[in-house]
């Protein structure tokens, strides 16, 4: 009499496999849809429909004046989390903005209400930190790969890290 159990011995595997690959896809779909609900949140867009605003030349302007190169920031960024991780105060009036203007009926703001609050006052004390008066990569430029954005870059990922 045969079962279907195999005992470990090979006629399984194809369908181990299968469901070994299910679980990173899914776990890959998890951590991706965590990230950019996090880079929403940092950049207060609390609607799925919410556009990204424009870049003043003002900004930009702080930015280059603080960075040259693209090798500045990845020390820059991780010695900023560093130091100012306590400096909350512009933070947590952020926050309070943020949270008081999420609409009602949004996923991306039902989401950002289940984030704790010592965290929204970590990711924007940390982009205050960083010297960024407001986050705001430049997405809607034709350099996406700017010193610019390259720092929102390495920021989101380091504070999406640490969160």
């Amino acid at each position: 009499m045969k079962s279907g159990y195999s005992g470990g011995r090979g006629e399984n595997k194809g369908v181990a496999l299968f469901f070994s690959l299910y679980f990173i896809l899914i776990n890959f779909e998890t951590t991706k849809i965590a990230l950019e609900l996090h880079i929403r949140t940092l950049w207060c867009l609390p609607d799925q429909n919410s556009v990204p605003p424009m870049v003043t030349d003002a900004l930009r302007k702080k930015f280059t004046d603080r960075f040259t190169s693209e090798s500045q920031i990845a020390p820059a960024v991780a010695g900023h989390l560093k130091q100012h991780a306590a400096n909350i105060n512009e933070a947590r009036r952020k926050v309070e903005e943020l949270k008081r203007d999420l609409p009602v009926n949004s996923i991306v703001s039902n989401n950002i209400r289940r984030i704790p609050e010592a965290d929204l006052c970590f990711m924007f004390g940390a982009v205050a930190a960083g010297g960024l008066y407001r986050w705001a990569p430049d997405v809607l430029s034709r350099d996406p790969y700017s010193h610019y954005n390259r720092f929102h870059e390495q920021m989101a990922l380091d504070l999406f890290e640490h969160v």
